[in-house]
């Protein structure tokens, strides 16, 4: 069986397969977290003992600026696991300007959560970007709706 496709159609799900192909290649690439938009809050959950490397950070900016850098949204960044960080994340999170449209953002801290890491996170575009870190996540996505920049 064929299926006929014009020539919008083609160019369509060409899109969207190399939009696919990208988003599992950057979670193949760097296994250490999984990104996803949901009620317009982009959520960053990092996965049980991930060592953060400056390149998997990167290519993680790299995907928000891509695929939600055009609007204005929230950040719910999950660190509630067992992480550990290596001496060029934690510069490339001190110095990183991010280029997409974050309006505010949520830390979800943990037991398990390393302060290291928490500080790192809170010190990101701390001069710009409104942030507070909370331990329960209903409460966290609640205050990125209320609080509106």
């Amino acid at each position: 069986m064929f299926l006929e496709l014009g020539w919008r159609d083609y160019n369509f799900l060409k899109q969207k397969k190399s939009e696919y192909r990208r988003y599992i290649y950057m979670k193949k690439q760097t296994a250490i977290c999984k990104i996803h938009k949901e009620n317009n809050i982009i959520h960053l959950q990092f996965n049980e003992s991930s060592i953060l490397k400056s390149s998997d950070l990167n290519e993680i900016d790299e995907y928000i600026n891509d695929f939600y850098g055009k609007d204005d949204l929230p950040k719910l960044i999950d660190v509630r696991a067992d992480l550990r960080i290596d001496e060029k994340a934690k510069q490339f999170l001190k110095e990183q300007k991010t280029q997409s449209k974050i309006t505010h953002q949520a830390i979800l801290a943990g037991k398990n959560t390393n302060e290291e890491i928490l500080h790192v996170f809170i010190g990101m575009n701390s001069k710009n970007t409104p942030c507070r870190v909370f331990t329960d996540y209903d409460t966290a996505v609640e205050w990125l709706h209320s609080t509106r920049y």
